[in-house]
C-alpha cells in the first residue's frame, strides 16, 4: 500500500502547497473530487466495455483519463526504498488523502555502482 510508503514529494511543504496553489488549472480541492471518483472508474474497469461508454466530460472519464491515459502516475524507487515521484504528484497526493491507492507505474533505474 502506499499509505505507508515513505514519498519523496520533491517540495518540503508540498501539502501546504497543495491546498494553496493551482496546477494545470487545478485547486488540491479539484484533485481530492478528481480521485474521489477512482473507485467509481475502477468498479466501471471490471466491465471493459462499460468504461467506454462513460460520457465525454463527466467526473468519471475526467477520472479515467488522468489515471488512466497517456500521463500516469509515475515513482521511482531509490536504494533506500523510498520512492520518488517523477509525476502525477498532485493525483497521488489526493488519492493518499482520500484512502485511496491510485494506479501507480513504478519506475526502476539503475544505478551506476
Amino acid at each position: 500500500s502506499l499509505a505507508s510508503a515513505e514519498i519523496d514529494w520533491g517540495i518540503s511543504d508540498f501539502g501546504r502547497r497543495f491546498q494553496a496553489d493551482k496546477h494545470h488549472g487545478y485547486t488540491g480541492r479539484d484533485y481530492l473530487t478528481l480521485a474521489a471518483q477512482l473507485p467509481v472508474v475502477q468498479r466501471h474497469l471490471q466491465t471493459p466495455s462499460s468504461v467506454d461508454q462513460l460520457p465525454p466530460g463527466s467526473p468519471e472519464k475526467t477520472c479515467y483519463d488522468a489515471f488512466f491515459g497517456d500521463d500516469p502516475i509515475r515513482l521511482e524507487r531509490e536504494q533506500d526504498g523510498r520512492l520518488n515521484v517523477i509525476d502525477g504528484r498532485h493525483r497521488l497526493y489526493a488519492c493518499l488523502q482520500l484512502g485511496i491507492d491510485p494506479p501507480v507505474s513504478l519506475i526502476t533505474i539503475k544505478r551506476a555502482t
